[in-house]
């Protein structure tokens, strides 16, 4: 049996993938790419952890910055994709048990 919450999820879902796979992949891989790179602002900023973007944006390296953009980027659309797999596999699983 499925609980409210679990339907109410099924619902959001449905519309979230009705708008397409490759926009809710670039959605959820930049949210994640936004919150680490804040994550990492901060933990630079107070705790001076070391940060490739951050070390290269300040010393003026554009190289070294787009690369680690560019590794950034495909760390967001992994996440995205990933996301994306398991949320397609929970659906399946709540519509099996729902039947």
């Amino acid at each position: 049996m499925i609980s409210e919450k679990e339907k109410q999820w099924m619902q959001r879902w449905e519309q979230f993938r009705q708008k397409g796979k490759w926009r809710g992949i670039a959605i959820q891989g930049g949210t994640f790419l936004v919150f680490y790179l804040i994550l990492m602002a901060v933990l630079t900023r107070f705790l001076s952890f070391p940060d490739p973007f951050f070390d290269n944006l300040s010393t003026g390296d554009w190289t070294k910055t787009g690369i680690t953009i560019a590794i950034y980027l495909a760390a967001g659309f992994a996440y995205g994709m990933f996301n994306w797999s398991m949320s397609e596999r929970r659906v399946k699983r709540l519509k099996k048990e729902g039947n």
